[in-house]
């Protein structure tokens, strides 16, 4: 960012009074910077950090178990053939597609060096920011714009109008099909591989992402496609197999075998290096590999994995414990589990991380769960029973580019649980016929009445005051249908009012929360009689305000000008509205935020529909 500061008028030396002139400051950002931005509001996650991730976790890629692929005749089809433009790549659990893929994407990036864009993304169930359709797309642009620069003009073309919201909000989708097929109809892009790994992972937008990709392939069939999943009917239905080149792990089973022995031979190599077997002890431990993993990559990982944590003199017992298959071993493994020292806090470590909604930081996680307090102020024990648990739980690390100050941030453990404890109430009693159980209205009334502010102030510092209207609203549509309670109804509408009134003030500054809203909230809000404690001792006379909350429920700010006109969207989850300052701005009517701005009208916008 460039700052510049001018003077027009006379002025000289030291003055104390009054310049004759005028002094104005200018914030000129770089387009660089501006560039910059823009990319960081696109990443959801780095795929090319994740294709590391991966291949680290799996102890490293190995070209010897994957390229058989390039000799196979589906791979050259689809390599040859315009009408091939997608390899399907599928199989079952633990066969080792996105090893594969990976190396694929390896191989690619290499042969074409600069020549060609090799865009990818891998779709991880349980993490939230990397299981739909919209991060999908979200991350194949940013591997594109990374590589070749001068296709972010498509992108900065509506992010300029709308800023981050053109990838979160509702219409996040439509938003970002249209700008990735304006991409690859870009004169100037070079030749592309686009590669998503594990579709059955998007367990969000499935459909619509299928439908995209259809269209491409028809459309632009210079455009090359390699998907894998496993071997779902509903995938197979859903990808068009007049353009698809389909390969399967097990009709390859000769192949794969002899990569799966490949890769025994090289994890039992770098275990015997380690752990110092004798030859004896290598060959027996290959042995058992082989005829127990029934080719499954992900069941030698997980066996070399343990026998890294065994002592040598133990490894031979220790092996002949691992059952064969998948289902057997994880079967093995929560009995391990359960018969630790640590079975206690390691079963509740795992209840909360099989439901959290994306991974959480060791704070995080040690203040949503009730741990002993060893364990909560001690982080390296904490890791202790992590690495108890298993291959159930892996802790990669704290990535570079995460950091940020303050360092440490006080609100780090918090941040999960501020953002998200609506969500899980909300799950918790979905499918119960029955209202909120004592202990979560007691919870719940204790909240509303003691909390609520403390909250809203944390939300607002973290930049997610508009979380703080959508939670509040749900959690007032769980209590009408959960609660008979009309005293906590009440409580929670009232709070929904105050944070939808107050937005603008406490969104700016945090610290307002206990200071304006309390003071110009109507005299009977249940939110503003619960924290009269709160209020600022400086105001000595209350200023008249309204008994109870009026009519309007959300003032829109935005506009310059006088507003001609409003338009709903066909759901009802957009609001339109049209200026004298000629722009027209869309509202997401839940939270009050403006989602995107249509500027450059030469004219006031006096009419939409």
């Amino acid at each position: 960012m460039a700052y510049t500061t001018s003077y027009d008028g006379t002025n000289s030396g030291l003055q104390v009074g009054q310049n004759l002139g005028h002094i104005t400051t200018q914030f000129l950002q770089s387009e660089a910077s501006l560039n910059q931005a823009c990319l960081r509001d696109l990443r959801t996650t780095n795929p090319h950090h994740d294709k590391d991730r991966i291949q680290n976790t799996n102890g490293g890629l190995l070209k010897d178990s994957y390229c058989w692929i390039f000799d196979s005749e589906e791979f050259q089809q689809w390599q040859d053939n315009q009408s091939n433009c997608l390899l399907w790549i599928r199989g079952d659990p633990g066969k080792g597609k996105t090893m594969l893929l990976c190396g694929v994407i390896e191989e690619l990036t290499q042969s074409f060096g600069g020549t060609a864009n090799v865009s990818f993304f891998f779709c991880q169930a349980t993490d939230v920011r990397i299981n739909n359709a919209t991060a999908v797309l979200r991350g194949l642009i940013y591997s594109l714009v990374k590589k070749q620069p001068s296709l972010l003009s498509h992108v900065k073309s509506q992010y300029d109008h709308a800023g981050k919201a053109l990838f979160e909000d509702i219409n996040a989708w439509d938003a970002l099909s249209r700008i990735f097929t304006d991409i690859l109809k870009d004169p100037t892009l070079q030749s592309t591989y686009l590669i998503i790994n594990a579709l059955d992972e998007c367990t969000t937008g499935l459909t619509s992402l299928f439908h995209l990709i259809t269209h491409i392939l028809s459309v632009y069939p210079q455009v090359k496609w390699i998907v894998s999943s496993r071997n779902w009917p509903d995938i197979e239905e859903r990808l068009d197999t007049t353009h698809t080149a389909p390969i399967s792990l097990e009709l390859n089973e000769v192949s794969v075998s002899e990569s799966v022995s490949r890769f025994i031979q090289h994890r039992v190599h770098h275990l015997a290096k380690v752990k110092k077997y004798s030859d004896d002890t290598r060959h027996t431990i290959c042995r058992h590999l082989s005829s127990n993993s029934q080719g499954t990559f992900l069941w030698i990982a997980l066996v070399c994995q343990e026998l890294d944590r065994t002592s040598r003199r133990h490894a031979l017992k220790k092996l002949e414990a691992f059952p064969p298959g998948l289902d057997a071993l994880y079967d093995r493994m929560i009995d391990q589990v359960r018969s630790s020292e640590d079975a206690e806090p390691c079963k509740r470590i795992l209840a909360v991380m099989s439901i959290v909604y994306r991974p959480v930081a060791f704070d995080e996680l040690a203040s949503l769960i009730e741990l002993p307090d060893d364990l909560s102020h001690d982080s390296e024990t904490l890791s202790e029973v992590i690495a108890t648990c298993g291959s159930f739980l892996t802790f990669p690390g704290f990535p570079i580019d995460k950091v940020i100050t303050p360092s440490p941030n006080p609100l780090a453990a918090a941040k999960y649980a501020c953002i998200y404890w609506i969500d899980h109430l909300e799950a918790g009693t979905r499918n119960e016929s029955y209202g909120l159980i004592l202990n979560e209205r007691v919870r719940v009334d204790a909240f509303l009445q003691q909390k609520y502010l403390h909250w809203l102030e944390a939300l607002s510092v973290l930049g997610s005051v508009s979380y703080a209207i959508q939670g509040m609203k749900k959690l007032e549509m769980v209590l009408q249908e959960k609660d008979d309670s009309e005293t906590i109804i009440r409580r929670a509408e009232d709070a929904l009012r105050f944070i939808r009134y107050h937005r603008t003030a406490i969104e700016s500054t945090p610290l307002q929360v206990y200071c304006s809203p309390l003071i110009f909230s109507p005299a009977e809000s249940f939110t503003r009689t619960c924290y009269q404690k709160e209020r600022p001792d400086w105001v000595l006379n209350d200023p008249v305000v309204e008994k109870c909350w009026g009519l309007c429920l959300q003032t829109l700010e935005g506009h310059t000008g006088p507003v001609f006109s409003i338009a709903w969207s066909q759901d009802g989850s957009r609001l339109a509205s049209a200026s004298i300052d000629k722009t027209i701005r869309i509202w997401d009517p839940t939270s009050g935020q403006s989602v995107s701005t249509l500027e450059r009208h030469a004219e006031p916008v006096s009419s939409i529909s």
